[in-house]
């Protein structure tokens, strides 16, 4: 029996209401706090941590990190902060995963050495930069924690987990997705953590832990519980250890999560059939999203389903790269 659950959790909703503050949340934005958000965007342009939207490997320090932890009190989250410094400066997790051993026991297993290259390339030789654009925004959250924690509070007596935990079976979602792949789940369970702030239908927090729009209701979220079940079961470590893929996912880390987020879309269509679920492949927004999946697809649909995965994955790779899809 997997673990897995609905939850709420304040610090990444936090995070999203004063991005929303600061004008750097898109559509969402109301921009209340200019000169913060004019302080964030003289540092923050490189990092595109400004208007109008906020976005790239910053994210992973500011939010996906904060978030996963999901501190308790302000001052706990300011301390996570000061970690996520000393990762950006030694590039080392490990502070972080002794400070907290519980919560990230299974963290060796997500942040790679190939995906801390990708998290860390951009910053290098502006380190301080980055600290200065994570303390300002820190500072501000540690402001707002107070101010809005009443309105989360009542939107989360309210928000109803057991109905939405009974609707999605999360733990049927992963038994499924074992049996179309033929291989177990990587992680010791799944959480969904629905947010009131965010539009996202999916934001990754870490290996086991996903950022879900509330708004998208129980539909919107089984289509995403479906899909990032499936992009987690190869499990980076996996694809790292094997001769097939290591040097791939070493070379191009991002090349290699782009076929993994195809290789989800390919099994889909059989894992909802499983499930006894419909799919509208053409309402699919990770398959027609921004990524640029549908020739990956194409390609995956002449190879061998079953056997190794990764050496199915190395035959996909050049393939891909042969047609200048990756």
């Amino acid at each position: 029996m997997h673990n897995t659950s609905v939850d709420t959790h304040y610090c990444p909703s936090l995070c999203f209401r004063a991005l929303k503050r600061l004008g750097l949340a898109g559509g969402e934005s109301t921009g209340e706090d200019e000169n913060v958000a004019e302080e964030l965007g003289e540092v923050g342009e490189a990092f595109n941590f400004a208007p109008p939207v906020a976005g790239g490997p910053i994210f992973t320090l500011v939010y996906q990190i904060p978030g996963y932890l999901d501190p308790a009190q302000p001052e706990q989250m300011m301390e996570i902060f000061e970690l996520v410094g000393d990762f950006v400066q030694t590039g080392n997790i490990e502070r972080i995963c002794g400070r907290f051993p519980e919560k990230t026991e299974e963290w060796d297993l997500w942040y790679i050495e190939s995906l801390i290259n990708v998290l860390l390339h951009p910053f290098a030789g502006r380190e301080q930069d980055v600290l200065r654009l994570v303390g300002i925004f820190s500072g501000y959250l540690e402001q707002l924690w107070p101010q809005y924690l009443d309105e989360f509070s009542g939107w989360s007596k309210e928000f109803d987990t057991d109905a939405w935990e009974a609707e999605l079976q999360m733990s049927r979602v992963v038994d499924s997705w074992e049996a179309v792949m033929e291989t177990s789940y990587p992680y010791r369970g799944f959480t969904m953590v629905a947010c009131p702030e965010t539009p996202s239908t999916a934001s990754s927090l870490g290996p086991d832990k996903i950022i879900l729009g509330a708004r998208h209701g129980i539909d919107g979220a089984r289509d995403s519980l479906v899909h990032e079940v499936g992009v987690r079961m190869p499990g980076l470590h996996r694809l790292v250890e094997h001769p097939a893929t290591t040097g791939l996912m070493a070379d191009d880390y991002v090349g290699m999560l782009r076929l993994l987020e195809a290789e989800t879309c390919f099994r889909k269509p059989e894992v909802m059939q499983e499930l006894g679920w419909e799919y509208d492949a053409q309402g699919d927004g990770f398959l027609h999203g921004k990524m640029g999946l549908q020739s990956l697809v194409q390609i995956r649909e002449n190879l061998c389903t079953s056997g190794d995965l990764p050496e199915m994955f190395a035959d996909w790779y050049q393939e891909a790269r042969r047609e200048g899809y990756l």
